[in-house]
């Protein structure tokens, strides 16, 4: 393996191509790997810049996009710094979510 192509999928992720309107043909054209990344770009691409309007966004979105996004959420954070950070920084929201 090329030592520069370790981290190629950070470009791909960074590049990728985000739908701010997801129809049929988008969804079924997503490899499944691909499907929650889709999902969730469209939801936050709903948000203003600093994210101040995240929570009238998710809760006007059906059950099932609410799951698929908060789900997202949790495995961010806990990826990035276990449940301790997840319960500490996104407590308030999930909550009001539930």
């Amino acid at each position: 393996m090329n030592p520069n192509d370790e981290f190629a999928w950070v470009n791909d992720f960074l590049n990728r191509k985000v739908h701010t309107v997801l129809t049929k043909e988008i969804l079924k054209a997503t490899p499944d790997q691909d499907l929650e990344q889709v999902v969730v770009d469209d939801i936050m691409s709903k948000f203003d810049e600093d994210h101040s309007n995240e929570f009238q966004i998710v809760e006007g979105l059906s059950k099932g996009r609410q799951s698929i996004y908060t789900t997202w959420c949790l495995e961010a954070e806990v990826n990035n710094g276990g449940f301790d950070q997840y319960f500490s920084i996104l407590q308030e929201k999930v909550l009001l979510w539930l």
